[in-house]
Parts: structure tokens; C-alpha cells; sequence
């Protein structure tokens, strides 16, 4: 009996509703941070749609497509702020995503981890890796997030220093 109320519960979930972010206890912040070959403070400058989504517009089986293949990608320019290590130039852009919403549908649906950023926003950018980087506002979401008073002190805690 409690499978079967399990089982209609999550069959009444949306999609959008059971995703969640989540990372690997072992994925310490501070350790990310001492790790990864690039760390900056950047400032959003620009903030635009990436190609797919004007393919996503045009689509004739939007409204049979599933949730997952209706993702957009949102990219920011940025301008580097304060240099922390590594070369902020490895870095092209910023993105985050979105699920595209028709206008002329009955039907919307969000990502529960969606996040806007609009130029002016700062965030501390931890890049694994070349190339383009994920931020999101969501903690555990993205090794990147916004430049506050816990990114402050998760950069104290990691010992690596500001650069003026």
C-alpha cells in the first residue's frame, strides 16, 4: 500500500518539481575552491540568448516535446573585476539555462533551479576547467555563485587571498 502511494505521488509531481542540485560530499566547497585552476570575481556586462533558442521558437512539436527538450541557454559576458588565480581569459562566457515557453500554450513549466542574472550582478567564478562556466544563485547548483558575504567567506576559509 505505501509503494502505491509513493508511486502516485511522484506520478503526480511535474518533471520540473523532482529535479534538484545537488553535489557529491566529497565536493567540499572549500576544497573546489583550492582546486580549481581558475577563480575570479567577475561582473556581468551582457546578458543574451544563446542560438537554440530562436530553434526552439521556431519549432512545429513544441508542444509534444518533452520538458528536457525544451531547454535554452542564457549567456553572459562579463567583465573580470578582481583576479584571484589562474587566466580569466580561459573563460569565454557565463550560462545558465531555461525551459522555453511557448506564448500561444496553455501549459508553462519553470526549471526549479532557473536562475536570472541581469548586468551589474558580481559573482565568484570557479572554473574547473576552460571554457564556459555555469553560475546559478542556488547553493550546491554551480561551483560558481553570487559575490556576497558567504562567497566572501568561503574564499577566507579556502586561503586564497583577494588581489587589489
Amino acid at each position: 500500500m505505501k509503494l502505491l502511494a509513493m508511486t502516485l505521488m511522484l506520478l503526480g509531481l511535474s518533471p520540473q518539481a523532482m529535479g534538484f542540485c545537488a553535489r557529491s560530499a566529497n565536493d567540499l566547497p572549500e576544497k573546489v575552491l583550492e582546486e580549481a585552476p581558475i577563480v575570479f570575481i567577475a561582473t556581468i556586462t551582457t546578458s543574451y540568448l544563446d542560438p537554440n533558442y530562436q530553434e526552439l521558437a521556431e519549432a512545429k512539436d513544441l508542444e509534444s516535446r518533452p520538458w528536457h527538450r525544451k531547454q535554452y541557454t542564457v549567456r553572459y559576458d562579463f567583465h573580470v573585476s578582481i583576479p584571484i588565480k589562474g587566466d580569466p581569459a580561459a573563460i569565454p562566457y557565463l550560462v545558465t539555462g531555461g525551459v522555453y515557453n511557448d506564448p500561444h500554450s496553455k501549459r508553462f513549466g519553470q526549471l526549479s533551479e532557473q536562475s536570472r542574472f541581469v548586468p551589474g550582478d558580481s559573482l565568484l567564478v570557479v572554473a574547473r576547467q576552460p571554457g564556459p562556466v555555469g553560475i546559478s544563485w542556488i547553493p550546491e547548483c554551480a561551483d560558481s555563485m553570487p559575490w556576497d558575504n558567504e562567497a566572501r567567506a568561503l574564499l577566507k576559509r579556502s586561503g586564497l587571498q583577494l588581489v587589489r
